[in-house]
């Protein structure tokens, strides 16, 4: 005679056993149901950031005196970030970048492949994925907790970095790859793009910490 308790005895521990009837059961743990949701929303957001860094990209205003066009890609990797924390921020613009190489023209102004990365804009592109990983830290906070003064001011701290990050990364590749010298470099690759990306940085400030309300109330 089969012990009915120790069929309960499995199933509390999650796996496969046959009844008395001869039929099969599965039982799958609830934490384990609730972290394949998790990853599997996960993955969906960092799609569709993927997407919308992709789209922003498209947005390329060329600079007379730069090899490198003034666009939205950084806020596109800020918001990602800041939205998505260190882990899945990180890697939507991994997918972006690999997307990228793969062919599809998702870089700035439309371009694609492997040598954008190789060429003066390279170092801006791999930039962007310690900048996210940074980002994504300094946001942490500010998702767990109710936006607080301290929160959003390790935001701004965090943005402020990745963009001395993408500067150091992308002015310090435009200048192995051009020969330019270091002044040289910091005056077409750094310079022209300060006042733009102040604004960036405010409008990534502003954005991140409303949408984080926006998600704690809709799941209040």
């Amino acid at each position: 005679m089969v012990d009915i308790s120790t069929f309960g005895e499995i199933a509390s521990k999650g796996g496969a056993f046959i009844d008395t009837r001869g039929r099969a059961s599965l039982h799958v743990p609830r934490n384990q149901m609730g972290e394949d949701r998790e990853r599997l929303v996960g993955i969906t957001r960092c799609a569709l950031m993927a997407a919308v860094l992709s789209l922003l990209s498209l947005v390329a205003i060329p600079l007379p005196i730069s090899p490198v066009p003034f666009t939205l890609q950084s806020v596109g990797v800020y918001v990602a970030a800041g939205l998505l924390g260190p882990r899945w921020g990180t890697a939507a613009v991994a997918v972006y970048l690999l997307v990228g190489v793969a062919g599809l023209p998702v870089f700035a102004g439309g371009e694609a492949g492997v040598g954008v990365l190789l060429g003066p804009k390279g170092g801006y592109l791999m930039a962007f994925l310690p900048a996210a990983f940074l980002v994504g830290l300094a946001s942490r906070q500010l998702r767990d907790s109710r936006g607080s003064p301290k929160s959003v001011g390790l935001l701004v701290a965090g943005l402020m970095g990745a963009a001395v990050v993408i500067y150091a990364l992308g002015a310090g590749w435009l200048a192995m790859v051009t020969g330019l010298g270091a002044t040289q470099a910091i005056v077409v690759g750094v310079v022209p793009f300060v006042p733009g990306d102040a604004v960036k940085l405010v409008a990534a400030a502003i954005l991140i910490p409303a949408v984080a309300r926006a998600r704690r109330a809709a799941r209040s």
